[in-house]
């Protein structure tokens, strides 16, 4: 069985992007993305791989999720059309965990799949630029009422990360460390 997350950084009006592009760089937000995703497999639509310069993220297997076949096929890229066949893809290669990471239309499709989910929120004035692509606002309403477990898991000046666990034995025991989104992994 493979387990599915969504990892996604976004400004407090849920921005996570203009032309294609992430808007901001801050310190230790990227790193946190890579330890939670690293050796996992990620999945991401189109346009977020074209905005990563069209090469896939080393540590990981990478799928590509569109409807439109690619024009040059890269290496250590895996293309395919819908999301079944991204978790097929996953229990073939034996990956038992999928990290969703963008765009916010992928992100919203998985919903009904996702067993977690990490949000880096930025700080209010971190980043108060224009973005042309939100999370839409249900989404956090999703999170919000089914059942997901909302946790605090890393905080700096610049921003917070909260994972929203679906199942309330994923959660951190009373007084325990925080669960890494990477470790889910494991299960």
């Amino acid at each position: 069985m493979v387990r599915v997350g969504a990892i996604w950084a976004q400004n407090v009006d849920n921005g996570i992007g203009i032309d294609n592009k992430m808007p901001w760089k801050v310190p230790g937000e990227l790193a946190g993305f890579k330890r939670a995703t690293i050796g996992t497999a990620i999945a991401m639509g189109r346009k977020t791989f074209e905005s990563m310069g069209s090469k896939p993220l080393p540590g990981r297997l990478n799928i590509v999720l569109s409807h439109m076949p690619p024009d040059v096929q890269v290496e250590d890229v895996y293309y395919v059309t819908d999301f079944d066949a991204a978790i097929d893809l996953c229990e073939a290669k034996g990956y038992g965990f999928l990290s969703v990471i963008g765009g916010a239309s992928l992100i919203e499709q998985v919903l009904p799949y996702l067993d977690i989910a990490r949000v880096t929120t930025l700080k209010e004035g971190v980043y108060s630029g224009p973005c042309d692509v939100h999370i839409p606002w249900h989404v956090q309403a999703y999170l919000n009422r089914y059942s997901f477990k909302r946790e605090l898991v890393e905080e700096s000046m610049n921003y917070e990360v909260h994972q929203y666990f679906s199942d309330s034995s994923l959660q951190t025991p009373p007084n325990g460390p925080a669960v890494d989104f990477g470790c889910i992994v494991n299960f």
